[in-house]
């Protein structure tokens, strides 16, 4: 009787050894398959540097002037500009500055000079995206003296200016009574270093 119930004992704990051994690998199969299932997965991306640059309006188109209605004190000739950008996406931010000269302006014939009579007028900056307008400023409004006199229409200090920057402001000229009828044009010369 001892006997029997020894092997019946025996018996017991061999098949519940059994049975907690094939759990424990069923149990070890199923966390190494939800391991897989929670694996991380690296997403690369490269974002290649780029360079200063300066987007400007292909036109700016001055109010037309009649002669006989003109004021003996002269009057301005003006208009808006927009969309004049600047683009810094370089890897440093050494900071920028545009600045503009402006030829006399002509009608192929006669000739209005534009010292003491071209005014600029910075106005509104507006950052693009998520650039940032710490840092960034217009420039001061500016009576232009000369052909070689540069205004500055707008800059960033050192460690700013990053991204880009549309800017909107007002030129004018001043027309004389004495001025000759003519369609005349002028070139407005950006540069931003």
């Amino acid at each position: 009787m001892t006997t029997n119930r020894t092997k019946i004992r025996l018996f017991c704990l061999v098949f519940f050894s059994a049975v907690i051994c094939l759990m424990t690998e069923w149990y070890c199969t199923i966390t190494n398959q939800n391991n897989a299932l929670a694996s991380n997965t690296s997403v690369d991306l490269v974002v290649n540097e780029g360079s200063l640059s300066v987007l400007a309006p292909t036109n700016i188109q001055l109010t037309d002037t009649n002669l006989d209605t003109l004021p003996d004190t002269g009057t301005w000739s003006y208009n808006s500009y927009d969309n004049l950008v600047v683009r810094d996406h370089r890897s440093t931010s050494p900071g920028w500055s545009l600045t503009g000269t402006i030829t006399d302006f002509t009608d192929g014939s006669n000739t209005i000079p534009i010292a003491d009579k071209v005014l600029l007028y910075p106005l509104t900056l507006t950052p693009i995206g998520g650039s940032t307008l710490t840092g960034v400023s217009n420039g001061p409004v500016h009576t232009y003296t000369s052909t070689t006199d540069p205004a500055t229409f707008m800059s960033a200090t050192g460690g700013s200016g990053k991204g880009r920057f549309k800017q909107y402001g007002f030129i004018a000229l001043w027309i004389d009574v004495a001025a000759a009828p003519g369609s005349y044009s002028g070139t407005l010369v950006l540069t931003v270093a």
